[in-house]
């Protein structure tokens, strides 16, 4: 079946209340992918189901699959649109063109715009700029902007991590609500306050709750990073610390909950410091879990990201004291045939801890698995320097860890380099 074809498979009528279906007959013929927009409605087709959305203002979307071959509500969680200066299709922009990434041939045709961009063009420049730094839940901010009209797009653009609660209202309420958009509805009502929104999602409803909601990064805020917000403003101590900020991002509360062994080291500038940081909770997990392994707690205040990479610094020193002798690491069986110039295995203890001080990382805290033949090490000097942490499983082999200084990702050539030389054994061994 073609795009078009499928889509004369129309959705039930009953489908606009939101209910399931049971007319749909169910089929196995599998779906070929594409996109199609068609009667106000976008078919997203992949190659095990389809999922149909209406147009702005009033979003509905439904989908079935090959496992679930009736139709059923759903709330997408695809990115709809970016910020400005994102480049969203590769040139020439067409959807057919995109599938010829994918197994299999692609037939002769003529090149069609991506049918989502006819869907996008429904929603207002100014409604699709304000949704557009929120990286999670755009559907659902759409359909509550959408559905509940100039008040909600005017929260949405004044308070955002106060309308992305909203919109999501069923994370944050302990008895979650059978109609949410009903309940929106009447909340930004006239009559009705930022702190009645607040107070109906379990927040307190003091003015400096309004104001940390404020500050939360749209392109960072997530269910757990909200409720994490939610939880630190209990305490008199947090909420002022997070007062001084310009704004609230995932670093910032990794901080701020750290446990009671390591909170110690939390200080104003520090926080400062980590509002420019993008994430660097594998740092504090490495102290963390350093923390534990030593029966140590950390008390001395840290004022700056550079003494947090300090601390981080002497913590490994002082596991790898711990450690009496160096010892020779198993042999990572085949691995070592195929072995890339630019990789090099860690067989000791001793070269493994050398490896965490050289990357600031905690590679040697995990010596205990190394020396269990659980996890094998190797140096990886490409494009970027890494080391990488290879766990055997059966005849295959997964990587549990790839970073580069300071625990940042490996990106590009580097990961590309690891990844063909891990394919091309599995390869091997299966022809073998």
């Amino acid at each position: 079946m073609t795009a078009d074809q499928q889509t004369s498979d129309q959705l039930p009528s009953d489908q606009v209340t939101g209910t399931l279906s049971p007319k749909i007959t169910p089929s196995l013929t599998p779906f070929n992918p594409g996109e199609r927009f068609k009667d106000n409605k976008l078919y997203l087709f992949s190659d095990r189901g389809v999922k149909v959305m209406s147009v702005w203002p009033r979003l509905s979307a439904w989908s079935k699959s090959i496992d679930k071959p009736y139709w059923q509500c759903v709330r997408p969680a695809t990115r709809f649109f970016f910020p400005e200066g994102f480049t969203l299709h590769k040139n020439p922009p067409c959807y057919i063109c995109a599938l010829m990434a994918r197994p299999g041939p692609v037939p002769e045709h003529t090149c069609t715009p991506f049918a989502t961009d006819e869907w996008r063009a429904f929603v207002p420049k100014t409604v699709q700029d304000i949704v557009s730094p929120f990286k999670r839940r755009q559907w659902h901010l759409l359909a509550m902007m959408g559905r509940c009209g100039p008040a909600a797009i005017e929260l949405t653009d004044s308070n955002p991590g106060l309308a992305w609660a909203l919109a999501s209202s069923w994370v944050f309420k302990s008895r979650p609500v059978q109609n949410p958009n009903r309940s929106i509805r009447r909340l930004l009502s006239p009559g009705h306050s930022r702190k009645d929104i607040a107070q109906w999602l379990e927040f307190d409803g003091q003015a400096s709750t309004l104001r940390l909601l404020k500050k939360l990064s749209p392109d960072d805020i997530d269910g757990t990073l909200a409720l994490n917000l939610r939880k630190a403003m209990q305490h008199d101590k947090y909420r002022k610390l997070l007062s001084h900020l310009p704004r609230i991002n995932k670093s910032v509360m990794h901080l701020i909950n750290m446990p009671e062994e390591t909170s110690g080291i939390l200080t104003q500038n520090l926080l400062f410091a980590a509002v420019e940081v993008r994430d660097f909770r594998f740092l504090l997990n490495d102290i963390c879990r350093m923390c534990r392994e030593l029966e140590i707690r950390l008390d001395q205040p840290v004022q700056d990201l550079e003494g947090l990479i300090n601390l981080h610094d002497e913590l490994v020193d002082a596991v790898n004291r711990k450690t009496v002798e160096d010892q020779p690491l198993p042999v990572p069986g085949n691995l070592l045939d195929s072995l890339p110039p630019q990789l090099q295995w860690i067989n000791s203890t001793g070269a493994l801890f050398d490896e965490g001080r050289t990357m600031h990382h905690c590679a040697g805290g995990f010596h205990k698995a190394a020396l269990n033949g659980e996890l094998y090490f190797f140096q990886v000097h490409g494009e970027q320097r890494a080391t990488l942490a290879i766990k055997p499983k059966g005849d295959q082999y997964t990587i549990v860890d790839f970073k580069s200084y300071c625990n940042a990702p490996v990106e590009g050539a580097t990961r590309k380099l690891v990844s063909q030389w891990l394919e091309a054994i599995q390869e091997n061994r299966q022809s073998a």
